[in-house]
């Protein structure tokens, strides 16, 4: 007969047993203790989030959803689209529904991989906004899960402490409910990375220190399956980060080149696994604007570091604009915990500077532009800055964890001098700081926690066991306040759900749900050819413009002549228009050869080419829409066919007209 026996030596979680001699052993208090543990981490950053978008009024406890940004204008499409393939069949290789058709297998390596996304065939066709909200905020409670695991597994030798560790549930939530996701918690498709990173990097501690390899390749193949371009950015930090742990471990020269071979091995073959989707999206990348690599020529430092610094603070603007502002808040408590690392005396020096240096490498990635391109996959990013943030925040919360679990190593005026230093540094931020996007109060409120948490840590330092014991949970309850508040004011931004959805049923589909009815057009079927200016922002600033500066001038340049008065007829209203003679009229082919003016600090102008700095298209775009009496409007119009009576089909259109309620703003009107 097989039995088993529990062994706490090598069981790498709290449930994993061997066989063995003896009896089948039975969960223990610490086993029990351990499950509740890693339930909370997963549950705190989910309920969280869900609180805070009731009260937002986000559907059903309110008419708002969380659609944001491209989650509002593409990825909502996208999912109705799976929906429409995963309940009624079709071809996942190529889509007629999306624009005027799509490659879909590319499309789906990229927003659709998620294993998780095939729970839609569950989901009615009418809810798959409510789906994605409830997936965002499973992943956020996942993200919270795998960080804790990564804290408790990687700092105890796999496995746990019998003591219930609050203290890693709430810097589990810090790295769930981070700036990084307050940010880009819309961007679906990337949050199941952010989720694997931590296991990945548990992972790499199992496989250099005990040469276990299979958390580290299966999580490194969802990573990629998922989403390969966040994938790529987690990869970048594995490599820096076994770097690291060959270091600390100092292994020997057999060890070292067992674990480079294993590391070598096993990410050829997580990365080889989470591939497969990997070759049509390869392809038709080719074809677009992101093909081909075109290294910077200059090195340039897009902000001073006190500016780049300010993104730590409470409140702070999230940014998702093309001037690569990262999203790096994660609490004050870890900024002090992080200060408080560097001088713990129970923390070996050598694991302080590997860890430092890959901070210092962070910021310089945030700031240079070449590290920032060769980071995010040989390209720049076309917005959305800082991708690859999570894994700064992931680190820095790490370091705080363990300053945090390692207090004793700290005495009462490193916690002084730790507060000062951020002080120092807040005060830099104050009167240096270049960006709008750090305000005054929020760097008050900053400095204000930053005192709080110090006044705590004092007193941990002075006072007795049970003092201490009262004094940590006081430490960690503020913490996680504040990054829920922090959330809350930043995070999970919401649209109207009832806008959005009263588009699904527009007056053009409800004429064609009338028998009878033909020859169905909304007007704006036809389309006309337009030029399409795209701006190469690394050349524009070469020249001393921005992409903003160079629009202004273009739209100057294309802005039409003031009118001086109105001749009105019976028929059609004529404008008079006063132009300057010497003035030349921009057409598709001039258009080519403006050139701009930039002035320089000394004030002396320089004239550059538009053509020097973008790239010209041809693409089409919808005709221009028609006005009565100077209101705007859409003619929808329908034929009747033979074998129906106008009347009683009018008598139709029109009770199906009444049903249906057009946005603010707009009226319906039935003619003919």
């Amino acid at each position: 007969m097989t039995r088993w026996k529990w062994n706490w030596k090598t069981s790498p979680g709290p449930f994993n047993a061997r066989k063995g001699d003896g009896m089948r052993s039975f969960p223990t208090g610490a086993d029990r203790r351990a499950w509740k543990m890693y339930l909370c981490a997963f549950l705190l950053p989910i309920a969280a989030a869900a609180v805070i978008c009731i009260r937002n009024g986000v559907y059903p406890f309110g008419e708002n959803c969380i659609l944001h940004i491209d989650m509002y204008h593409q990825y909502e499409p996208f999912f109705t689209e799976f929906l429409d393939k995963l309940q009624h069949g079709g071809s996942l290789s190529y889509s007629f529904r999306l624009g005027l058709g799509s490659d879909f297998a590319a499309l789906f390596a990229y927003y659709l991989a998620s294993p998780l996304n095939w729970l839609l065939a569950l989901c009615p066709a009418s809810h798959v906004i409510e789906f994605m909200t409830v997936l965002v905020l499973l992943k956020i409670g996942f993200c919270g899960l795998s960080f804790a695991a990564y804290l408790w597994q990687s700092r105890n030798g796999g496995r746990l402490r019998p003591a219930f560790d609050v203290s890693g549930i709430v810097f589990a939530s810090c790295y769930a409910l981070s700036g990084y996701m307050a940010a880009y918690s819309w961007n679906i498709m990337w949050l199941d990375c952010l989720a694997l990173a931590p296991l990945a990097v548990l992972g790499l501690h199992y496989l250099v220190r005990e040469g276990r390899c299979r958390l580290y390749c299966v999580s490194l193949a969802l990573a990629v399956l998922s989403n390969y371009y966040i994938a790529f950015l987690l990869c970048v930090f594995l490599a820096f980060y076994f770097v690291i742990l060959l270091l600390e471990e100092a292994q020997g020269k057999k060890k070292t080149a067992a674990s480079i071979g294993r590391f070598a091995l096993y990410s050829l073959l997580g990365g080889g696994m989470g591939c497969v989707l990997m070759l049509p999206e390869a392809i038709i990348l080719g074809y677009s604007g992101s093909s081909g690599i075109h290294f910077p020529k200059t090195a340039e430092w897009y902000f001073d570091l006190a500016s780049m610094l300010a993104r730590h603070c409470f409140h702070v603007e999230v940014y998702t604009g093309r001037d690569h502002w990262p999203n790096l808040y994660c609490g004050a408590a870890a900024l002090l915990l992080a200060a408080l690392y560097l001088m713990n005396r129970k923390i070996s020096r050598k694991k302080k500077l590997l860890r430092v240096a890959l901070i210092l490498l962070f910021w310089a990635a945030f700031s240079n532009n070449m590290l920032d391109f060769l980071w995010h996959g040989f390209h720049f990013p076309d917005s959305l800055p800082g991708r690859q943030s999570f894994l700064y925040i992931f680190l820095l919360l790490s370091m705080a964890y363990e300053a945090y679990k390692a207090l004793e190593g700290n005495s009462f005026w490193h916690v002084v001098a730790a507060g000062a230093s951020l002080y120092l540094f807040l005060f830099a931020a104050f009167y240096f700081a270049e960006s709008g996007l750090t305000t005054g109060r929020s760097l008050a409120v900053t400095a204000a926690l930053i005192l709080g948490y110090g006044l705590i840590l004092l007193l941990f330092q002075t006072g007795d066991r049970k003092f201490r014991l009262w004094a940590g949970r006081l430490f960690l309850t503020l913490a996680a306040f504040e990054v829920i508040v922090n959330f809350s004011l930043t995070g999970m931004s919401v649209t109207s759900r009832v806008s959005y959805t009263k588009n699904w049923d527009s007056v053009k589909g409800l004429l064609e749900e009338v028998e009878g009815t033909a020859d169905i057009s909304d007007g704006v079927e036809e389309t006309t050819g337009e030029l399409r200016i795209k701006v190469d922002k690394e050349k524009a600033a070469q020249k001393g413009l921005t992409t903003a500066g160079v629009f202004s001038q273009i739209m100057e340049k294309l802005s039409d002549p003031t009118s001086a008065t109105t001749l009105s007829t019976d028929t059609e209203d004529f404008d008079v228009l006063v132009v300057n003679g010497e003035d030349v009229e921009l057409t598709r082919e001039t258009i080519k050869d403006l050139v701009l003016t930039v002035t320089k600090k000394d004030n002396t102008k320089e004239h550059v080419p538009l053509a020097d700095i973008a790239e010209f298209s041809e693409a089409q775009g919808l005709e221009t829409i028609q006005r009565d009496a100077q209101s705007r409007y859409i003619s929808v119009t329908a034929a009747i066919d033979d074998n129906h009576n106008i009347g009683l089909v009018s008598a139709e259109v029109e009770r199906q007209l009444q049903k249906y309620e057009a946005p603010e703003g707009y009226t319906i009107e039935m003619q003919g």
